[in-house]
């Protein structure tokens, strides 16, 4: 995926954090010490394709 945006979404649909990836970078590692354990949805977009995943902090 080329330069994309991204966003953490709680449940609640409430954005905890979004940014934009480095240029043609094929792993994102994100920081989410400071999210409280819970499920949440990651979403990556640009202007050709949406993913979007859910993952488990405990």
């Amino acid at each position: 995926m080329a330069r994309a945006n991204y966003r953490i979404v709680d449940m609640a649909g409430r954005v905890l954090q979004q940014g934009l990836t480095p240029a043609q970078q094929e792993i994102l590692e994100l920081d989410v010490t400071d999210i409280q354990a819970g499920i949440y949805i990651f979403e990556a977009f640009d202007t050709k394709r949406v993913l979007v995943g859910r993952f488990i902090k405990n």
